[in-house]
C-alpha cells in the first residue's frame, strides 16, 4: 500500500471501525518517505454528533449537491441487488 504513496504524500485513513481487527504498519517506511497521516474519524462522540448536526443542515439548506455522489437508489422494502449492481 505505502508504495502507491509518493514521498511527502498524504495518506487519509478511513473505515477502521473494525475492533477486532489489527493492522500491522511498518513505520519506519512511513517515516522514512516522510508521510503524513490524516485520519478520517472523529476524536469523540461530542465531535461526531457536532459533525452530523453541520451535516443535516447543510443538507437541509440544499448547501451540498449530492447527485454527482448517487448513482444508485434501492427501495429498502426491496430484496437486494445483485452485487453487479453495486
Amino acid at each position: 500500500m505505502i508504495d502507491a504513496v509518493r514521498n511527502e504524500g498524504i495518506v487519509c485513513i478511513f473505515g477502521t471501525h473494525h475492533v477486532d481487527n489489527e493492522v500491522t504498519l511498518n513505520l519506519l517506511q512511513w517515516e522514512y518517505k516522510a508521510l503524513t497521516i490524516h485520519m478520517a474519524n472523529e476524536g469523540s462522540e461530542h465531535t461526531a454528533r457536532e459533525a452530523m448536526r453541520i451535516a443535516e443542515r447543510l443538507l437541509e439548506n440544499r448547501l451540498i449537491d449530492t447527485k454527482p455522489y448517487i448513482t444508485h437508489v434501492f427501495d429498502l422494502e426491496e430484496p437486494p441487488p445483485g452485487p453487479r449492481t453495486v
